[in-house]
């Protein structure tokens, strides 16, 4: 699967994960389609760098220290409506995929990721 993003609408993505190599993977895998990446080894420093400017598409890990990505969900879409949530996790259960959804993530995938594109192409439609 070939993913394409127009250089117009591309923006500005938070990746919050804990594990350093997590982020990287992500990181290179997303800005190949041209958008502007920031990283967050935790959900403070994500929701400190959301406070500097406008952020279009958060990746969240689900398991986090000090706040869980859930938790981190529900603080981004109060304060931040039209930010949209992908929500990823190595951990996947029915109560945080119900969760998910009822807090409006707009996708919720699961790690490993056996093929990146599926990932690049949430990021994108987001």
């Amino acid at each position: 699967m070939q993913v394409q993003v127009n250089s117009e609408k591309s923006g500005r993505i938070l990746i919050v994960d804990d594990y350093p190599d997590i982020r990287i993977l992500l990181e290179r895998a997303i800005r190949r389609d041209g958008h502007e990446v920031l990283l967050a080894p935790d959900a403070e420093t994500a929701l400190t760098l959301m406070d500097e400017g406008p952020v279009h598409v958060v990746l969240a890990d689900i398991e986090l220290p000090n706040m869980d990505g859930l938790t981190l969900t529900e603080r981004i879409k109060a304060d931040n409506p039209t930010t949209e949530v992908i929500v990823v996790t190595g951990h996947a259960t029915m109560e945080h995929v119900a969760k998910a959804l009822r807090l409006g993530v707009f996708d919720y995938l699961t790690k490993p990721f056996d093929d990146i594109t599926l990932l690049r192409a949430s990021v994108n439609r987001a």
